[in-house]
């Protein structure tokens, strides 16, 4: 197991690690980190959550550049929408014809996360759908398992 391996000691996703659950679970995730006055191993949880955060964060987009080719460094997609865009630093990503507004622009995971959560409506697939999207455009194989998603944070 990684560095950062932590095992779910409790609830529906007990045995499983934070890591497999960052990545196909990110609305539990999410919840987790959201909890005020944590519990022991509640908070635990929160501490790993925030390293594997950075973790992914600082893992480059592998994707080029939607308009130019060059290296990618930010993604967009349509606000309740799914499917990632991935753009460099200079080119616009409204420039694809996208009206004004009609997108979110970020380049960390919490971005994601946060924005989704705030224009669902409905359950997390598109939440889900999304982070493995973005997870996999930093180089996360398409089928992933415990095993796969301890690689993914330790490289």
């Amino acid at each position: 197991m990684g560095k950062h391996a932590l095992r779910v000691t409790f609830g529906k996703h007990r045995g499983k690690s934070l890591e497999l659950l960052f990545l196909k679970e990110p609305g539990y995730v999410a919840w987790v980190c959201d909890q005020e006055k944590a519990s022991a191993p509640l908070a635990r949880l929160q501490d790993v959550a925030c390293q594997l955060r950075r973790v992914f964060d600082r893992k480059p987009l592998l994707k080029p550049c939607l308009r130019c080719g060059g290296q990618a460094v930010r993604f967009s997609y349509y606000l309740n929408g799914t499917g990632l865009m991935f753009w460099c630093d200079t080119c616009n990503p409204y420039s694809s014809g996208a009206a004004p507004g009609r997108l979110a622009i970020g380049q960390r995971y919490e971005e994601l996360v946060d924005r989704v959560r705030a224009a669902s409506t409905g359950p997390n697939t598109d939440l889900k759908s999304l982070v493995l999207e973005l997870a996999r455009a930093k180089g996360l194989p398409s089928r992933v398992g415990e095993s796969q998603a301890a690689a993914f944070f330790e490289g």
